[in-house]
Protein backbone atom coordinates (compact mmCIF):
# COMPACT_ATOMS: atom_id res chain seq x y z
CA UNK A 1 0.00 0.00 0.00
CA UNK A 2 1.49 3.41 -0.83
CA UNK A 3 0.32 6.54 1.16
CA UNK A 4 1.65 9.79 0.74
CA UNK A 5 1.16 13.13 2.02
CA UNK A 6 3.41 15.85 3.53
CA UNK A 7 3.64 16.42 7.36
CA UNK A 8 6.82 17.25 9.59
CA UNK A 9 8.78 14.00 11.02
CA UNK A 10 6.95 13.38 13.88
CA UNK A 11 3.68 13.62 12.15
CA UNK A 12 4.14 11.49 9.48
CA UNK A 13 5.51 8.69 11.83
CA UNK A 14 2.10 8.82 13.27
CA UNK A 15 -0.11 9.21 10.56
CA UNK A 16 1.57 5.79 9.12
CA UNK A 17 1.63 4.02 12.54
CA UNK A 18 -2.65 5.22 12.44
CA UNK A 19 -2.97 3.40 8.51
CA UNK A 20 -0.95 0.48 9.86
CA UNK A 21 -0.37 -0.26 13.38
CA UNK A 22 1.44 -4.21 12.73
CA UNK A 23 3.20 -3.72 9.47
CA UNK A 24 7.00 -2.07 8.87
CA UNK A 25 7.04 0.78 7.68
CA UNK A 26 9.44 2.99 5.93
CA UNK A 27 9.54 6.40 4.64
CA UNK A 28 11.24 7.87 1.37
CA UNK A 29 11.13 11.54 1.97
CA UNK A 30 12.41 14.50 -0.71
CA UNK A 31 13.96 17.25 0.12
CA UNK A 32 14.20 20.43 -1.71
CA UNK A 33 16.92 19.23 -3.80
CA UNK A 34 14.50 15.95 -4.88
CA UNK A 35 17.20 13.99 -2.92
CA UNK A 36 15.53 10.27 -1.90
CA UNK A 37 16.25 10.84 1.81
CA UNK A 38 15.31 6.85 3.89
CA UNK A 39 13.78 7.71 7.41
CA UNK A 40 14.60 5.33 10.20
CA UNK A 41 11.04 4.26 10.69
CA UNK A 42 11.08 4.52 14.73
CA UNK A 43 10.06 0.76 14.61
CA UNK A 44 10.96 0.05 18.28
CA UNK A 45 9.12 3.14 19.35
CA UNK A 46 5.96 1.51 17.80
CA UNK A 47 6.32 -2.06 18.88
CA UNK A 48 6.93 -0.89 22.73
CA UNK A 49 3.66 1.13 22.40
CA UNK A 50 1.44 -2.00 20.61
CA UNK A 51 3.41 -3.77 23.42
CA UNK A 52 2.14 -1.95 26.16
CA UNK A 53 -1.17 -1.72 24.27
CA UNK A 54 -1.52 -5.33 24.66
CA UNK A 55 0.14 -5.80 28.19
CA UNK A 56 -3.28 -3.34 28.93
CA UNK A 57 -5.76 -5.33 27.18
CA UNK A 58 -4.16 -8.95 29.19
CA UNK A 59 -4.71 -7.18 32.28
CA UNK A 60 -8.73 -5.86 31.18
CA UNK A 61 -8.73 -9.61 30.31
CA UNK A 62 -7.33 -11.04 33.55
CA UNK A 63 -9.38 -8.50 35.92
CA UNK A 64 -12.44 -9.70 34.09
CA UNK A 65 -11.58 -13.43 35.15
CA UNK A 66 -11.13 -12.59 38.20
CA UNK A 67 -14.19 -11.09 38.79
CA UNK A 68 -16.31 -14.02 36.93
CA UNK A 69 -14.07 -16.15 39.54
CA UNK A 70 -15.07 -13.39 42.36
CA UNK A 71 -19.09 -13.81 41.15
CA UNK A 72 -18.91 -17.53 40.76
CA UNK A 73 -17.51 -17.92 44.92
CA UNK A 74 -20.67 -15.08 45.85
CA UNK A 75 -23.37 -17.02 43.61
CA UNK A 76 -22.37 -20.44 45.08
CA UNK A 77 -22.10 -18.60 48.59
CA UNK A 78 -25.82 -16.94 48.28
CA UNK A 79 -27.19 -20.28 47.00
CA UNK A 80 -25.49 -21.82 50.37
CA UNK A 81 -26.93 -19.47 52.66
CA UNK A 82 -30.35 -19.76 50.90
CA UNK A 83 -30.16 -23.51 50.78
CA UNK A 84 -29.61 -23.12 54.91
CA UNK A 85 -32.36 -20.79 55.77
CA UNK A 86 -34.84 -22.93 53.51
CA UNK A 87 -33.76 -26.15 55.51
CA UNK A 88 -34.25 -23.72 58.49
CA UNK A 89 -37.69 -22.82 57.32
CA UNK A 90 -38.34 -26.51 56.74
CA UNK A 91 -37.16 -27.58 60.69
CA UNK A 92 -39.38 -24.85 61.77
CA UNK A 93 -42.47 -25.85 59.56
CA UNK A 94 -41.89 -29.41 60.88
CA UNK A 95 -41.30 -29.04 64.62
CA UNK A 96 -44.74 -26.54 64.06
CA UNK A 97 -46.64 -29.17 62.44
CA UNK A 98 -45.60 -31.90 65.23
CA UNK A 99 -46.73 -29.54 68.14
CA UNK A 100 -50.24 -28.74 66.14
CA UNK A 101 -50.56 -32.77 65.88
CA UNK A 102 -49.75 -33.19 69.83
CA UNK A 103 -52.17 -30.63 70.78
CA UNK A 104 -54.91 -31.05 68.25
CA UNK A 105 -56.61 -34.26 69.01
CA UNK A 106 -57.15 -33.76 72.75
CA UNK A 107 -58.83 -30.47 71.22
CA UNK A 108 -60.95 -32.18 68.69
CA UNK A 109 -61.86 -35.04 71.69
CA UNK A 110 -63.06 -31.86 73.89
CA UNK A 111 -64.90 -30.69 71.14
CA UNK A 112 -66.76 -33.41 69.93
CA UNK A 113 -67.22 -35.68 73.43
Amino acid sequence: MLVSFSKRRDGLFKKASELSSYHQREFLMLSGTLQWMKCINDEQKHQKQRIEGLNCRLEEIRKAESMDEESKVVLGLKHWIENEVEADCGRWFSYEANVISLTFPSTLQGIIL
